[in-house]
């Protein structure tokens, strides 16, 4: 009988000899087999193991992905090549103001601000064609209001395993405040300088004089001179007390300049009516006529604008003209669709020529005719710079063919605490 044919390393059987070799010899052969179809289920159920252990993985991976994504605190978002938004979280929505279904129907491009989207455009090329990994760069967003926002963005492309793009990553953050902040600390930067210049030049010419006049006086001492020795004197102490008035101003416009707002609800009409009883005896000796209409309540620092209001009401009445009864009207305007209100503070006074009203509004600015020897110069300053602080402003305008000036104030209608502007915090 031929043989049978078998694997190369089994043994071949024949049907001639004992028969009980033979069934010895498959009963052999069938545990060999068996043994090896164990042992290929063993390797089997191994690699069954490993692969269901690989897809809990990554199944992990994308459940801790699919949170974190969600949950982080700052923008997150997956970003097509062309620009359209796949995948967005919370954080991101709330930083430009959209719904997550508004967003995914809009490109990135859609709301960048014009002028920063040709290098951001230009930065995606790069990365596109691989000359850039990742990117980063301060960019501004228009939120759904049409605020504009300052972002901080950083950019990872992601590539199938041919190498073509398949999204970008995108990380947000919102910088708006520290960006404000840090244009705040060099505005204030500027001004002290500013300050340092202005105090420099106010203190040289009474430097000037105190040096002059003490040498004079030296000499009327040497030579018995009285009467020249007693003018020396008077000069001496002139230019002393406007050396103190600039300094005390300094510090008073500085006090006002940093120190911290404390905004509340603040009535108007009951605000200036209080400023004007305080003054009410000087109302009353010059005989003036104070007209107050219904003014709005405000979002202020009240203390400072008690400040300003009776500082300006003051001046109202200081700079009268000698002839005419004081009269002094007090009116407001409250724009529609703005967060503004403007007061008007209108009197018929000596007024102030209109080429001299934008450098009145500075420190150490005297005007003539307006500035005696005991203002130093940081009435209307300080003023402006309260109302600059609240988001607001200070302006001098003419009455035109009429006396007087009209002092013309910005405040914050009432509103949120965020209706005083960034400035608030100052």
């Amino acid at each position: 009988m031929a043989p049978v044919r078998t694997r190369a390393h089994e043994q071949p059987l024949t049907a001639s000899g004992n028969p009980d070799g033979e069934l010895d010899a498959l009963r052999a052969r069938i545990a060999e087999l068996e043994a090896e179809l164990a042992a290929r289920r063993l390797h089997a159920d191994k690699d069954s193991a490993a692969f269901r252990k690989s897809e809990d993985a990554l199944a992990q991976a994308h459940r801790q992905f699919s949170e974190s994504f969600r949950h982080a605190p700052i923008g997150v978002a997956l970003v097509s090549p062309a620009g359209q938004w796949l995948r967005v979280n919370r954080a991101l929505c709330d930083i430009v103001g959209y719904t997550e279904e508004e967003l995914l129907r809009l490109t990135f491009q859609d709301i960048t601000h014009p002028d920063d989207l040709e290098t951001d455009l230009q930065l995606v090329e790069q990365m596109l064609r691989g000359e850039i990994q990742t990117y980063q760069m301060n960019k501004r967003y228009l939120q759904r209001d049409g605020r504009v926002i300052w972002v901080q963005l950083n950019v990872a492309l992601v590539r199938d395993i041919q190498g073509a793009p398949v999204h970008f990553i995108s990380q947000i953050q919102d910088i708006t405040e520290a960006r404000e902040h840090l244009e705040r600390v060099e505005s204030l930067n500027t001004e002290l300088r500013q300050l340092l210049d202005t105090f420099s030049h106010d203190l040289n010419e009474p430097v000037r004089k105190l040096a002059v006049h003490a040498a004079r006086l030296r000499e009327a001492i040497r030579s018995r001179d009285l009467g020249r020795a007693l003018r020396s004197i008077d000069v001496l102490e002139s230019e002393a007390g406007r050396l103190g008035e600039v300094h005390d101003g300094l510090l008073q416009y500085l006090r006002f300049a940093t120190q911290p707002l404390r905004l509340e609800r603040v009535d108007l009409s009951a605000l200036i009516t209080q400023q004007a009883g305080r003054l009410r005896a000087r109302v009353q000796a010059l005989g003036a006529d104070l007209q107050v209409s219904p003014l709005p309540a405000v979002y202020v620092d009240r203390a400072m604008l008690a400040t300003v209001l009776h500082n300006l009401l003051d001046n109202a009445l200081k700079y009268h003209r000698p002839d005419e009864r004081p009269s002094i009207c007090v009116y407001a305007d409250v724009s529609p669709g703005t967060r503004l209100v403007t007061v008007c503070i209108r009197d018929n006074g000596s007024g102030i020529p209109e080429a001299h009203m934008a450098s009145a509004l500075h420190i150490f600015r005297r005007v003539a005719g307006r500035s005696s020897g005991t203002d130093p110069g940081v009435g209307l300053a300080i003023c402006r710079k309260i109302l600059e602080r609240h988001g607001g402003a200070l302006a001098l305008r003419s009455n035109g063919d009429q006396p007087g000036l009209t002092v013309v104030l910005t405040l914050p209608s009432l509103q949120s605490p965020q209706a005083a502007g960034p400035a608030a915090s100052a």
